[in-house]
């Protein structure tokens, strides 16, 4: 993967994701606007149950991806007649999971958590096509996730709006969404030839794989505490309603969190060859889109919660709390996907266990595992101790004060781990532009009182927020390029690549 390819890889899945944001928020605001409180709360319930059940394509998919990223063709139908046998050995531990939670929420919640079994499977091939692209064609993961949102919100308009389905809507609209995305990389990762006849499944590289199962284990126990704080607060709380006012607070601060997709070609680049440029190439287009985003959702948290639903308005303190979380999360990501892709010790044929431990296969994994594990203990027990009382706004303000405060030494560690393989690998000129180009997007946005915009009437109030939104979102591309040569270079770049696509795809 070449240097062009690494940036316009990591741009393509920023725009397909930016696009799909539109789309997916969409969505999100019909589930919110149309569901209650405890059935929304529910559904978090269910998707992070989903999502646990889901990691552990980790323990085969991570070498999927390094595989497949050094030209083993096999690994890829290996990988998936491993997810056939996950998937039904999971199966049981879902519908038992499923069966404790029906009985703290009630009969009536059992529907909803058998259709949850589907959706389960759809998600699951999902994420093994994933550990796919990234080590293939990152690109492939954008486009399914693109379509896959259009699909989103069509049929969930239909369901959700017209028809007026509720849950059942949320979760049908959800299984034919990832069914398309399934098959979209199903259909471009075929197209590779890494699913012909001449591809087979390679027992031996089963063996190797599961040899080293503990290597990838790290990754997942790190997973699953990550997604696990919907059931530990409705666990703790004994309702679905903080988890209702969490999810919103993830929803909301999703356009940070899709800063990480610029890093998209970074792994497989640093597999083939290790160069410390392509790492401050991906944390300039970092840098260069989340500070706007970072800014915009620190001052507007209220007028968009609002866009969601009014009634979720209360809990904009979470969501400044989590926007600074996820800005760190997204380093944090970098840096341990740095620190993989540049370990080679995975390439020898015979590796003894005191050379892996010593890895930064295991060690930047471990530290982002610990990280995980400590912000859940922490959570878990200020929610015990009702440190900040058992309001639902301030359980999740609880929550969310964990990542953070678990996020800051993670990331030092991290930062100064990538500092001893990789010197001068931050892009300090473009960060202080992009911090520069900031400032005047917060004047805007007080003196215009964008901040006291609140969506009561939807289209009306809406189209007035997004206005402001669009309008501060050029002025800061304007400073930016204007101030930055390399934002110059990557603008004008874009727009050969697009001409250039445009050329090839209808003729010149």
């Amino acid at each position: 993967m070449s240097r062009v390819r690494l940036r316009y890889s990591g741009i393509i899945n920023y725009v397909t994701i930016t696009l799909s944001l539109f789309t997916g928020f969409a969505f999100s605001v019909m589930v919110t606007r149309r569901l209650k409180v405890e059935e929304y709360g529910l559904w978090s319930v269910i998707n992070s149950l989903t999502a646990i059940l889901c990691y552990p394509h980790l323990l085969y998919g991570y070498w999927v991806t390094r595989f497949i990223a050094r030209g083993v063709k096999d690994a890829v139908k290996t990988g998936l007649y491993l997810s056939a046998i996950f998937i039904i050995s999971l199966t049981p531990i879902y519908i038992l999971t499923s069966m404790s939670y029906i009985f703290l929420f009630g009969s009536h919640t059992t529907i909803y958590f058998l259709l949850g079994l589907l959706y389960f499977y759809c998600v699951y091939f999902w994420y093994y096509w994933r550990s796919v692209t990234r080590g293939l064609a990152p690109e492939l993961w954008g486009y399914g996730l693109f379509l896959g949102e259009i699909m989103k919100v069509s049929v969930g308009y239909l369901l959700l709006v017209i028809l007026r389905i509720g849950l059942l809507g949320v979760i049908f609209t959800l299984i034919l969404s990832f069914t398309v995305m399934n098959l979209t990389v199903f259909i471009g990762v075929k197209k590779l030839n890494v699913l012909s006849s001449h591809c087979k499944v390679n027992g031996s590289l089963m063996k190797r794989w599961l040899r080293n199962l503990w290597i990838p284990l790290i990754d997942l126990l790190s997973n699953v505490l990550l997604s696990s704080e919907q059931l530990v607060i409705s666990a703790i709380s004994g309702t679905t309603v903080p988890s209702a006012f969490l999810q919103v607070s993830r929803v909301t601060t999703l356009p940070i969190s899709y800063g990480s997709a610029l890093a998209s070609g970074l792994y497989a680049k640093l597999l083939a060859k290790v160069r410390v440029e392509d790492l401050k190439e991906v944390l300039r287009m970092i840098f260069s889109m989340n500070n706007f985003t970072l800014v915009t959702e620190l001052l507007l948290a209220i007028p968009i919660l609002s866009l969601l639903n009014p009634k979720y308005t209360v809990g904009a303190s979470a969501v400044l709390i989590l926007a600074v979380a996820t800005y760190f999360e997204v380093l944090i990501k970098v840096f341990n996907i740095t620190l993989m892709g540049i370990e080679t010790v995975d390439v020898k044929e015979e590796v003894n266990f005191k050379e892996i431990m010593h890895s930064y296969l295991v060690k930047s994994s471990l530290i982002v595992m610990l990280r995980n594990f400590f912000a859940i203990i922490l959570a878990a027990f200020l929610l015990i101790i009702k440190v900040l009382g058992d309001d639902p706004v301030n359980q999740v303000v609880a929550v969310t004060l964990s990542w953070l405060i678990s996020s800051l030494p993670t990331l030092a560690v991290l930062t100064l781990m990538t500092k001893r393989k990789l010197s001068n690998f931050i892009p300090w000129s473009e960060l202080g532009i992009s911090i520069l180009a900031s400032m005047p997007i917060v004047f805007y946005y007080l003196l215009l009182k964008v901040h006291e915009i609140r969506v009561q009437i939807f289209y009306r109030d809406f189209a007035i927020l997004l206005c402001h939104i669009t309008i501060a979102g050029l002025l800061y591309v304007t400073i930016m390029f204007f101030l930055s040569k390399w934002f110059r270079s990557l603008c004008l770049n874009i727009l050969l690549y697009v001409r250039r696509t445009l050329q090839e795809t209808f003729g010149k």
